[in-house]
């Protein structure tokens, strides 16, 4: 299961955070995490507990796709960038600006569930 979201940038790889996501997921009460499989016990079968689908009809964004395999892929937004301020803008052309933002990170149930906290 792989969660792409802003938290990644605290680890040092994507590895580290697609390893740490299941077992915060699994502590929450999410999924259920069975016994690795595969010809190197690489494969991991999650199953979504009813907390976790319900959790999921509350997050907007969220969309499922079939694998090859048969098998369930979820892409989860655990944070929205939300727009801070607008410090600066300047023309450059007819029609054409330069604008300096600042955006914030504004953390989802998931997020807020299940994972450690971290300044947004």
């Amino acid at each position: 299961m792989l969660l792409p979201h802003p938290f990644c940038a605290v680890f040092s790889s994507l590895q580290a955070c697609e390893a740490f996501a299941p077992r915060l997921l699994k502590k929450a009460g999410l999924i259920k995490l069975g016994k690795d499989t595969g010809r190197w016990g690489t494969t991991t079968p999650v199953a979504i507990t009813a907390k976790g689908q319900y959790l999921l009809k509350q997050i907007q964004g969220v969309s499922q796709s079939k694998e090859k395999d048969g098998t369930a892929a979820y892409v989860v937004p655990i944070a929205e960038r939300k727009l801070v301020a607008i410090s600066k803008i300047n023309k450059i052309g007819t029609g054409r600006a330069t604008v300096e933002i600042t955006w914030k990170w504004d953390p989802n149930q998931l997020a807020n569930c299940s994972m450690p906290r971290v300044p947004w």
